[in-house]
């Protein structure tokens, strides 16, 4: 098997369509920097199912995908795919070549194709399982990958000897069913939970089954009974409603003959009562004539009134408006002159303003001249200045020059200081170090001692916890069997007491006594059965209920007139039949001498107060512990009963009392009650000395695995602080060597001061005497600044005078100008005023012309309204007298209309009798026709049938041959849903459950016991996988080890190394610790080799695999980068040493790896950010 070839398509920087073929051999990869030479090896790695961001050297798979350039648009998905030829050679392929591809998109979709066809990541990963091929395995090596060979925890290390030994399939094997183990475990615990359940619930529906039966036998015949006694009842309601049905219809016609005599009267009053309207509407129009008249006369009025008063009000405004004109004409004149007088002053203003503007400008000439002046002088300053800054620059740079050379001089001075301290430090720190070596080798034989320890006490912990362990478990099953029994007991006791509650040990009439019907009380008390107030010991119960076996279902009441008056009671209620005895009786006379045995009496206890009682009862009975061989030799009223049940008395009868599990007595059921009470409470008990127990063992397991932890900490912080001293030992070790080489150079570094002189005085000297020239330069600078200084003060005071007088100047311009603004304004305002004075005197002559004109019209109104006020005065007269004639005929015309009333009230009155009468029968009639609704409703509702259908309901089967009467089949239905009730709630489809759980539980059993197998299965399976991994991996370990020594002093030219297991006794889990020792050097961790000796290391490890599992192809990522030319040499001739079993794709740089190449593919980019290949083989160019 060998790759064939590799396609690309928007992967990376290959952003075309991209085609590469392989041969069998070597293929070495090349190109400059950044060309996307690596990617060629991340491709490899994505499509064999690389599913780290990391590992791809990007922060997400779209990273993968082409991000566009300057020239290249960016793409929405890469793909990859991985041809794969001569594929039959390994068992786990089916065909001859294989094709891998693999696709990412933008928005996160990710497939894979096995031979263009859809299949998953786990597909394409168990297909190379134990190949050597893979995303963790030694087929693809780039320098990262050494260091976290090389570097990483001895128990990551196992993954490529995993591989290389074929057991990665058998672990993946062992992970999967370890996963099912989990699942089938946590299955059969939920499963037992589900068959407890499932029992208990069998237990508690075997009683409601049996319930159900009950109630369905009794339900049978209630229904029979209550539908025959239905239809007898429908078929009476039935002839009642047809009797009211006649007499309602003879109600009908008297009704009818009444209503017409009502609709005459009716069509008389409405007679009367149009005549009514119409007067009424007369009366209403003559009323409304009459005040619409006096309506008018008030206005009229009103209107004269409010006329006489506007009149006078216009009289007052146009005089108002007049005084007002006269008063805007004074105002006017006065205006007039005060405008003439303000013209004057506005001609002065503007003089004095013309001449203000003349010397303003005077001012701002002599201004201008000096700030000429001002601008000169400051130029002449500033270049003073920049002369003095030359001179004082100069002078700080040859000062600054001084400086350098004495401090030159004084570095010097402490470099010989320091140089002289350093060589005496290291003087002692060479002795330090000689003492802290042979300390750190007393430590390290401590620290080892400590790891030895650690791990014998890690040890006794675990066993310690494996032990505890099975105590719980054990512990566990005696608690679970507990609590089974526990259950067993809880339904029995249900059982039992749903058996007590229901009184099925005790007659009919014992029921009635204790659970009295609805509505049917007994007279007197009853103290409860006599089973309750009898205990013995289970010895004797035997005995006892032969004893008292005619007795065992009696009833216990308080005096003989309670007794006589509850059986009175149950006859006539024909309750059933009942036992009872009375507490209050004679005393029993004493027993007889000479009798056998010991009175049974004494052998029971009960309550004090029917202690007589009891006496009674047990009377002459004696329990002995054979019978007599002469029963006659008894007295007639004795009796002799044994603990098992046999008893024979002096009247001559004898007995045998034995009864089945399924006939037990109250008494007996009730010692059976208190005994699974007490058992329960010894389980329960039980229970919580296991929980406690339990308990006890978690918090020791609790505070083993802490123990445990901290055991485990300590023995890793142990194995830390001895690999910590370790390293420790060679850093001191290399640091002792570096004081050494430091000290014998501070000591050449020494000898070469004291040798060198410093003549720099004669420079030193003329640079003081420079200096001393350019400060003197600088002074004469200094004393022409402040000439020109002063000589720029005086010029500006001579400006400041200036801008005094221009700012004087232009105050008193702008106050003339605002002085010629002012009379101005005031012109404009006389002005204004004046129009307004003008137009407001045209107002008042206009307003107070048409005051006058609407007082005249206001004036004739009021002569038109004085004449209208005659006429509605005679009109207001002639209506009233028309409105009081109406008014006497419309009451003439309600005389007769109440009289009609009242004829139609006496024949209403009569209406409302027969009314009463019919609504009364008719009222009678939905009462029966409802009862019978009601009767069939209830009837069709309760037993889920037809009206239709109770006609075809066969007659009930009778107790007795004469069919009873309704009333008596009334009372027998209401005793059976009496009966009915009483059960209480029952379940109906608990039989149907009841069936359906034991088929449940039957088929949980065989699911249980399924699971269990496969458990056990899987056990074995595990097993094995567990023998078979040890034995190839510690095979593959050992060829590896022996291959690692041999390549190793082939690649080093020397030197050893092997490879250690840190557990040997769980192979399976144990680190990989690599030890080497290059030649010339002293044995150490490969954490302190070189890069270049890191890199041969693991070349070494790499072909120590593959001379035991030789890996299809090979794909070398740079990892010759680190080496130098001797070690290439050694490395290419170890890599075409595999050349005939693995095929090898190199990643290089170096000369001679390229040229061991067969073929050579060039990774370019000739446009920014676009990878493209170009390819060579050798074999072509070989004849040249």
């Amino acid at each position: 098997m060998y790759l064939k070839s590799l396609d690309l398509f928007g992967f990376k920087s290959f952003a075309e369509k991209t085609h590469l073929d392989f041969e069998p051999g070597m293929t070495a990869v090349v190109g400059p920097n950044g060309c996307g030479k690596s990617n060629v090896a991340d491709a490899v790695r994505w499509v064999l199912g690389e599913q780290r961001p990391t590992m791809m050297r990007g922060q997400s798979m779209e990273d993968c995908i082409f991000n566009g350039t300057d020239s290249h648009k960016a793409l929405n998905m890469a793909e990859v795919s991985l041809t794969i030829g001569d594929c039959r050679t390994e068992p786990n392929f089916e065909y001859d070549e294989v094709c891998l591809t693999r696709r990412v998109f933008r928005s996160g979709e990710s497939q894979y194709f096995l031979n263009r066809q859809p299949c998953r990541l786990k597909d394409l990963q168990r297909l190379f399982m134990d190949t050597g091929v893979g995303t963790d395995a030694y087929s693809i090596i780039e320098q990262g990958k050494i260091d976290r060979v090389l570097s990483s925890r001895p128990q990551d290390r196992r993954a490529v000897f995993e591989e290389a030994s074929g057991i990665t399939r058998f672990k993946n094997d062992k992970k999967e069913a370890l996963r099912k183990l989990e699942r089938t475990e946590a299955n059969l615990m939920r499963l037992a939970d589900v068959i407890r359940e499932v029992k208990r619930q069998i237990i508690s529906l075997q009683r409601q089954a049996g319930k159900a039966r009950r109630y369905q036998e009794l339900r049978t015949k209630l229904r029979a009974r209550d539908i025959h006694l239905s239809r007898l009842r429908r078929d009476r309601l039935a002839r009642e409603l047809e009797e009211l049905h006649e007499k309602l219809k003879e109600l009908d016609g008297a009704l009818e003959a009444k209503h017409e005599e009502q609709r005459k009267l009716e069509e008389q009053s409405a007679g009367f009562r149009e005549q009514l309207d119409r007067a009424e509407q007369q009366v209403a129009e003559r009323n409304d004539a009459y005040l619409k008249a006096r309506h008018d006369l008030e206005r009229s009025l009103e209107t004269v009134r409010v006329n006489r008063e506007r009149i006078s009000e216009l009289r007052s405004l146009a005089e108002q408006q007049n005084r007002e004109s006269d008063d805007a004409q004074n105002r006017l004149e006065e205006h007039r002159k005060a405008l003439e007088t303000a013209k004057g002053e506005l001609g002065g203003a503007e003089e004095t303003e013309r001449s203000e503007t003349g010397q303003l400008e005077a001012a701002r000439g002599r201004q201008t001249e000096i700030d000429r002046r001002l601008e000169s002088q400051r130029e002449t300053l500033g270049e003073l200045r920049n002369q003095s800054m030359e001179c004082e620059s100069e002078a700080t740079r040859l000062r600054n020059h001084l400086q350098e050379l004495e401090e030159r001089d004084r570095r010097e001075t402490m470099r010989r200081e320091r140089l002289t301290a350093e060589k005496s430090e290291h003087e002692r720190s060479l002795a330090a170090h000689r003492e802290r070596r042979e300390e750190m080798a007393q430590t390290l034989e401590h620290l080892r001692n400590e790891v030895g320890r650690a791990e014998a006490e890690l040890e006794q912990a675990r066993r310690e916890a494996e032990t505890r362990r099975e105590q719980r478990s054990q512990i566990e099953a005696g608690r679970q069997e507990a609590l089974t029994r526990c259950a067993a007991i809880d339904a029995r006791l249900e059982m039992i007491q749903e058996a007590e509650s229901g009184g099925e040990d005790y007659p009919a009439g014992c029921r009635a006594l204790l659970h009295p019907p609805d509505g049917a009380e007994p007279p007197g008390e009853v103290l409860g059965p006599l089973a309750d107030f009898v205990r013995t010991d289970p010895a004797v119960q035997h005995a006892l209920e032969a004893a008292l076996r005619p007795w065992l279902d009696a009833l216990v009441v308080r005096d003989p007139e309670s007794a006589t008056a509850m059986i009175g009671w149950l006859r006539r209620g024909e309750h059933g039949s009942a036992r009872l005895l009375c507490v209050d009786g004679p005393e029993a006379p004493p027993e007889p001498p000479g009798l056998p045995g010991r009175p049974l009496s004494e052998c029971v206890t009960c309550e004090p107060h029917t202690l007589p009682l009891l006496r009674r009862l047990l009377r002459g009975i004696r329990l002995v512990d054979e019978l007599p061989d002469r029963p006659r030799d008894l007295p007639a009223g004795a009796v002799a009963v044994t603990s098992d049940g046999r008893l024979v008395s002096g009247r001559g009868e004898a007995e045998l009392w034995m009864p089945r599990d399924d006939q037990a007595s109250p008494v007996a059921r009730r010692h059976l009650r208190e005994s699974l009470e007490r058992e329960r409470e010894e389980h329960r008990t039980a229970i919580a000395g296991h929980e406690t127990s339990i308990r006890g063992l978690e918090e020791e397991e609790s505070a083993g695995r802490e123990r445990l932890k901290s055991l485990e900490h300590t023995l890793e912080e142990s194995r830390r602080r001895l690999s910590v001293q370790e390293g420790e030992k060679q850093v001191i070790d290399r640091e002792a060597e570096e004081v050494r080489r430091r000290h014998e150079t501070v000591e050449a570094e020494l000898e070469q001061l004291q040798s060198k002189s410093t003549p720099a005085e004669a420079e030193r000297a003329d640079l003081r005497e420079r200096m001393r020239a350019r400060e003197a330069d600088r002074e004469h600078l200094v004393e022409r600044i402040r000439a020109a200084s002063e000589s720029l003060n005086e010029i500006e005071q001579e400006r400041g005078r200036a801008m005094e007088e221009t700012t004087e100047r232009r105050i008193a311009h702008a106050q003339a100008r605002q002085n010629v603004e002012q009379c101005r304004a005031r012109v404009r305002q006389f002005e204004a005023r004046i129009g307004e004075l003008e137009e407001l005197i045209r107002n008042r002559t206009e307003g107070s012309r048409e005051y006058v004109d609407r007082t005249r019209k206001l004036e004739s109104e009021v002569t038109a309204e004085e004449e209208r006020q005659v006429q509605l005065r005679e009109l207001i007269e002639s209506g009233r007298r028309e409105w009081e004639t109406a008014r006497e005929e419309r009451e003439r015309i309600a005389a007769e209309a109440r009289r009609v009333e009242q004829a139609q009230r006496e024949l209403g009155r009569k209406l409302e009798e027969i009314q009463e009468q019919r609504s009364k029968h008719d009222l009678q009639r939905a009462e029966k026709q409802m009862r019978l609704d009601n009767l069939i409703e209830r009837v069709t509702s309760d037993w889920h049938i037809t009206a239709e259908q109770m006609d075809e309901e066969p007659p009930p089967e009778w107790d007795t041959e004469e069919t009873p009467n309704e009333e008596a089949l009334e009372s027998e239905v209401a005793e059976m849903r009496a009966k009915l009730d009483s059960m209480g709630p029952v379940n109906l489809v608990a039989i149907e459950e009841h069936r359906e759980l034991e088929e449940r539980y039957a088929f949980l059993q065989q699911q249980q016991q399924d699971l269990t197998s496969s458990k056990e299965q899987m056990m074995e399976l595990i097993r094995k996988i567990n023998k078979t991994s040890t034995e190839k991996f510690t095979e593959t370990f050992h060829a590896v080890n022996a291959n690692f020594q041999q390549t190793f002093k082939q690649l080093f030219g020397g030197g050893s190394a092997k490879l250690v297991l840190i557990d040997e006794e769980d192979v399976l889990e144990s680190g990989i610790e690599i030890i080497a020792r290059p030649p010339g050097k002293k044995l150490q961790s490969i954490s302190l080799l070189s890069g270049g000796e890191r890199t041969m290391t693991a070349v070494a490890l790499l072909f120590a695999l593959y001379l035991v599992k030789p890996s299809p192809f090979c794909l070398l990522d740079e990892l010759d980068a680190a080496l130098d030319d001797a070690n290439i040499g050694r490395f290419v001739k170890v890599v075409k040493g595999f050349l005939e079993t693995s095929q090898f794709i190199v990643i290089t740089h170096n000369k001679q790896t390229i040229a061991a190449s067969s073929t050579i593919y060039g990774v370019t980019m000739p446009q920014k950010g676009v990878s493209r290949i170009v390819s060579m083989k050798f074999a072509d160019y070989e004849g040249e």
